[in-house]
């Protein structure tokens, strides 16, 4: 995304402005934040974060979304980013001794029809695919059984939850 899409927010009674306060009080750099409920795509600044949404669309439920939270002062260590769904965000960004892919997913919950299940895993697999090999993975996002979804034994893929409440 350009920097002429970043937004800065100002109101500290957003909910943004909380997860942001209790990122920085827990001293975390990079996560994912689910159930986010924020329409369209973009980023946005809010504190010392700036957060990475893919967006829903507005026939989705209200309890879809995906976003990444990354800290200011090391936001120039993303190389890009692209929302592929409510359901996966992915950033790369550029670390000392190599380049990573930090991936934020939401899966559907068992009630989703099977249809929305697989999608999910296609877009998931579509983005898994397109990493470089030497590239490492981290999978940030709701518990789900990814750990057969890459192909690719040399990658490193660690996979996080982090609730934010």
């Amino acid at each position: 995304m350009s920097d002429a899409a970043v937004t800065k927010r100002q109101a500290p009674e957003r909910q943004s402005a909380l997860i942001a306060l209790e990122l920085n009080r827990l001293n975390i750099d990079i996560t994912c934040l689910s159930e986010c409920r924020i329409p369209g795509e973009g980023e946005f600044i809010e504190g010392d974060y700036t957060f990475l949404y893919p967006g829903r669309s507005p026939e989705q439920t209200k309890l879809e979304g995906v976003a990444i939270a990354i800290k200011n002062s090391i936001r120039p260590i993303v190389i890009d980013w692209k929302g592929t769904s409510s359901w996966v965000v992915s950033m790369r960004i550029k670390l000392d001794k190599f380049t990573a892919i930090v991936i934020g997913v939401y899966a559907p919950t068992f009630k989703k029809p099977p249809e929305e299940k697989a999608l999910f895993y296609d877009q998931l697999s579509e983005v898994l695919s397109a990493v470089p090999r030497s590239d490492r993975i981290f999978l940030l996002g709701t518990s789900t059984p990814v750990s057969a979804l890459t192909s690719k034994p040399s990658q490193t893929l660690l996979v996080a939850t982090v609730l934010v409440t």
